[in-house]
């Protein structure tokens, strides 16, 4: 099966992108020379990039602050992703944002409130975090709006210590 990926590269970038089976980034950008998010133009006609947009544009008109949290999580290095609608559902109550590190892959959920960490492997760093809000299933939650002492500042300060995680040396 193959698949179409659409990136936008800083300029200067320079490497290698590779990717599993599954689509998945395997090896991350450098830092300083690219972040990497789903071309989302308003005359792109990728249904990927159109619904990143249009779930950005939802969640705008409910928590404006969420599309200046999506684009700061971008200019950090995180790829957003909108959910693969079902026959169900469209999936849109919320954006994952994915980083791939050097030792770690974490996966971020963006909705109109916080960005919720949700890594097996991840969760108990993410909990020791800057108004961490863990939840009774474990899942940790860095809220925007105010709930829990969370602001804009602290949930990408959170997502920026988790990206240090994820590129940490054993």
């Amino acid at each position: 099966m193959s698949r179409t990926v659409h990136l936008t590269l800083q300029p200067g970038f320079t490497g290698d992108i590779r990717f599993t089976d599954d689509g998945m980034i395997v090896r991350p950008l450098p830092a300083a020379a690219a972040a990497v998010t789903p071309a989302v133009e308003p005359s792109s006609t990728d249904p990927a990039a159109l619904r990143v947009g249009r779930i950005l544009d939802r969640f705008a008109r409910h928590a404006p602050e969420v599309k200046d949290v999506h684009d700061q999580l971008i200019s950090l290095g995180w790829t957003a992703v909108a959910p693969e609608p079902t026959k169900a559902t469209e999936n849109e109550e919320y954006l994952r944002l994915l980083y791939v590190g050097r030792k770690d892959r974490v996966t971020l959920y963006l909705n109109t409130r916080n960005i919720t960490c949700a890594n097996v492997g991840v969760k108990e760093f993410a909990a020791t975090l800057e108004s961490a809000d863990q939840r009774p299933n474990g899942n940790v939650c860095f809220y925007f709006d105010g709930t829990h002492n969370g602001s804009v500042r602290t949930a990408i300060a959170a997502a920026a210590a988790l990206i240090s995680f994820a590129d940490q040396d054993d």
